[in-house]
């Protein structure tokens, strides 16, 4: 999972869970203005990502045996129809320049006639207000696969908090997503 400015990726894609900044003038947009950036691998752990929403019966955590490529952070379980929960983290960003979020994804449910399934995102700045509300996907089998999901955030500075969520659909029905690069 990754969060770039201007131009094409600059960090360090061997290390995970940093949070870096350009240093002045290399790669950096007009002006030499600092752009935040970050990309998580999930090679030394959550890197700050945290189960949100109506967690119970639900787990997070680092899958080292899935992934595209593993490891990758994997939110799984069985909880109350209509339950949403998901994976989130909070970040700081500079307004100085527009930002892509973009990652790997698996949607995936144990049984094999499934309701459809749906993954969402979305974005929060610091007081709750949604920023961005998207469909990453809806499936109407058991196994999405893994896809690729890219969207330009709002220009906006601060912290902002990124989720991405699921319905728990049916109770006792054991649903999963997986997140990566």
């Amino acid at each position: 999972v990754k969060i770039y400015g201007v131009g094409s990726w600059i960090g360090d894609e061997t290390s995970s869970g940093g949070e870096q900044e350009e240093e002045e003038g290399e790669g950096s947009s007009e002006g030499g203005t600092p752009i935040f950036s970050f990309f998580d691998d999930f090679k030394d752990g959550l890197s700050g990502w945290f189960l949100w929403g109506d967690s119970e019966g639900y787990s997070i955590e680092v899958d080292k045996k899935s992934g595209s490529p593993s490891p990758a952070l994997h939110v799984y379980g069985n909880g109350e129809n209509g339950a949403l929960v998901g994976a989130a983290k909070t970040v700081q960003v500079d307004e100085s320049a527009p930002y892509n979020l973009s990652f790997d994804y698996r949607v995936h449910a144990k049984q094999k006639k499934s309701p459809t399934l749906t993954l969402w995102l979305r974005i929060e700045d610091s007081q709750g207000n949604i920023l961005v509300s998207d469909t990453i996907c809806e499936i109407e089998n058991s196994d999405s696969g893994w896809n690729s999901f890219s969207t330009t955030l709002p220009q906006t500075s601060g912290e902002i908090t990124i989720i991405i969520y699921m319905e728990d659909v049916v109770t006792k029905y054991h649903q999963e997503f997986w997140l990566d690069n």
